[in-house]
């Protein structure tokens, strides 16, 4: 239960008292994001969670886990509050580049 309830309060926690508002907080998210998974792949030689052996690679990737669902919190917050799509909108596009992604990899050869 924790894993779901933290990333919303850092979403709401970095874009509200501090004023970042939820455009900079999901750019902060994302920039932390990459971050993280460029030491990982750095540190580890691989991204991939089938090769999960050590306890620093299981540290990268419940790092990885926080903070996406925290940036998937904020962007979501950013979509349906600041951008002005509202929530219909927000699922619609966030929908359309699911959809899009899921193509690209299945038809990448």
């Amino acid at each position: 239960m924790p894993l779901f309830t933290i990333p919303s309060f850092l979403g709401v926690f970095g874009s509200q008292p501090f004023s970042f508002g939820y455009a900079t907080g999901t750019v902060i998210l994302v920039s932390c994001l990459v971050v993280i998974l460029a030491i990982w792949r750095y540190s580890e030689g691989t991204l991939s969670v089938n090769n999960i052996r050590t306890t620093k690679a299981e540290t990268f990737y419940w790092t990885a886990i926080l903070f996406s669902n925290t940036l998937g919190t904020a962007l979501g917050d950013f979509l349906a509050d600041s951008s002005g799509l509202g929530f219909l909108g927000g699922a619609i596009l966030i929908g359309a580049l699911r959809i899009s992604c899921t193509y690209l990899l299945l038809h990448a050869d």
